[in-house]
């Protein structure tokens, strides 16, 4: 298939443009794509470049614990969504006796079941409100569908009956889930198992087993296929975490479907202690001046404590690590993670990130930069030529810019018909300047020993710098003594 600039949906693909722009990227739009450029001289094509497209239907969770509430109270049904692309629509389906009521934001009664907030809140509900909920989201894919969960809106007078009843769960009628332990405390990172056990009869035996975790206002589900986990199966219905991280804290519950419908364990507290450090950066971008000191700094909170920390510069996209150890700077200790970097030059150019390490893992900071400031002294002389007369006082001048500062600064002198060089720094006889201060250079009383040619030279950190040549003339005069 062949793009231009007047294909629909893209932009690009044009002289002045030629790199192309898809507007908006469908799973029909992935393939291998080439860029060809033609002159008089010929068709030139690019490496293909893959384009994946990154769609699926939506994922939706509900909470599957069934709801008993009282009629004239507000009822919420959670819902979370996990959908790329974006979702586009959220709604609500309730069945009731195979009858299928939609539910949407703007139904009466109703807040919620919208892209932003999924959750379905049911106003002041009422007895005929009673029913199986399923969340329904869609993208540009297609529709996503949840679980269905049980909402049970009593009387007044059933709500009070169906309190004072000794339990709804019966061994006749269908598994119980015994739960030993219901809050756990575990280090980030190891390893947990969430302990059930089924009891089961031949009239109602256990189908399937499947866990949920609600965690700040997010449900997922969890069954056999869920990568990270063991157990979760008729077989063995505890749920093993094999590394546990804080997406995992919060409240866990097991499930087993059997004939008569989905039985459910009391909730399980799972708390996570200790997480990667969090490590903060005060700037992404840092310059100094050449030959100064500079600290990058880097600000670490961990829980457990840090016990190791390094950096990682990037230059022409090679990266080597500094640790406490490598020369040329200090820091980079668990008590002072920032990194001074004594005397830069502009081998420190590049990009920078801190890293810490806990008995959790190691965290990475955001990159910074470093860029260097200043560089060789420019030196300049304003003339190309001096000439003047035998005994005047002359001034070679020099004109010094330096970042850094300059350090040293002297002359040089040639005879084109000599081959000797004299260096003139300053105090020598019978001149003045060629400091830093004053890098113009003066001679007192001009005479022929004085011709040749001169050169200002500046020095700094960077580098040393002469300037253009300058050639001095000093014109003998005739003297009669009488």
């Amino acid at each position: 298939m062949s793009i231009n600039n007047e294909f629909p949906g893209i932009s690009g693909s044009s002289i002045r443009t030629p790199s192309l722009t898809i507007k908006y990227a469908t799973p029909a739009n992935e393939g291998y794509y080439s860029c060809f450029v033609e002159n008089t001289a010929g068709v030139t094509e690019s490496k293909p470049v893959k384009l994946k497209v990154l769609a699926s239907l939506p994922e939706v969770n509900v909470l599957l614990q069934p709801l008993i509430t009282t009629a004239g109270l507000d009822v919420i049904l959670r819902c979370s969504i996990r959908a790329v692309p974006p979702a586009i629509e959220v709604y609500w389906q309730r069945n009731t006796n195979d009858h299928q009521t939609i539910i949407k934001s703007s139904s009466l009664n109703i807040n919620g079941s919208t892209v932003g907030d999924p959750s379905l809140t049911i106003r002041k509900a009422s007895v005929s409100m009673s029913g199986e909920y399923t969340c329904i989201a869609r993208n540009s894919v297609g529709t996503g569908k949840s679980l269905h969960t049980t909402c049970t809106i009593l009387k007044v007078n059933q709500a009070r009956n169906t309190r004072s009843s000794t339990g709804s769960q019966s061994s006749d009628q269908y598994p119980i889930i015994d739960v030993p332990k219901d809050h756990y405390q575990v280090v980030y990172g190891s390893a947990v198992t969430l302990t059930t056990s089924i009891r089961s009869n031949e009239i109602n035996p256990a189908r399937k087993v499947f866990w949920q975790l609600y965690n700040k206002g997010v449900v997922m589900t969890i069954d056999s296929e869920t990568k990270g986990v063991n157990g979760n199966n008729i077989a063995n219905s505890s749920l093993t975490i094999q590394k546990v991280t804080t997406s995992e804290a919060g409240n866990f519950t097991c499930f087993v479907a059997h004939d008569m419908g989905i039985a459910r364990s009391k909730s399980i507290v799972l708390e996570v202690v200790g997480d990667l450090p969090t490590i903060e950066i005060e700037q992404k971008h840092y310059a100094t001046v050449y030959g100064e000191d500079i600290t990058l700094i880097c600000n670490v909170n961990a829980d457990p404590a840090i016990t190791h920390v390094y950096w990682e510069i990037v230059q022409n996209e090679t990266s080597m690590i500094i640790n406490q150890g490598s020369v040329g700077v200090q820091g980079i200790t668990p008590q002072n993670p920032s990194m001074i970097i004594i005397s830069v030059t502009n081998m420190h150019i590049g990009k920078y990130r801190c890293f810490a390490s806990n008995a959790v893992g190691t965290s990475g900071s955001e990159s910074m930069s470093l860029s260097v400031i200043g560089g060789k002294p420019t030196v300049t002389t304003t003339q190309s030529i001096v000439s003047t007369d035998f005994g005047k006082e002359l001034t070679l001048t020099c004109i010094v810019n330096a970042t850094p500062k300059i350090t040293k600064i002297y002359w040089y002198k040639k005879v084109n018909s000599q081959n000797h060089v004299t260096f003139i720094y300053a105090g020598f006889p019978g001149m003045s300047g060629s400091t830093v201060e004053t890098p113009s250079l003066t001679i007192k009383s001009g005479t022929p020993a004085n011709n040749g040619t001169y050169s200002c030279v500046a020095e700094n950190v960077v580098g040393i710098t002469g300037s253009k040549p300058v050639i001095l003339i000093v014109r003998a005069g005739n003297y009669f003594h009488r």
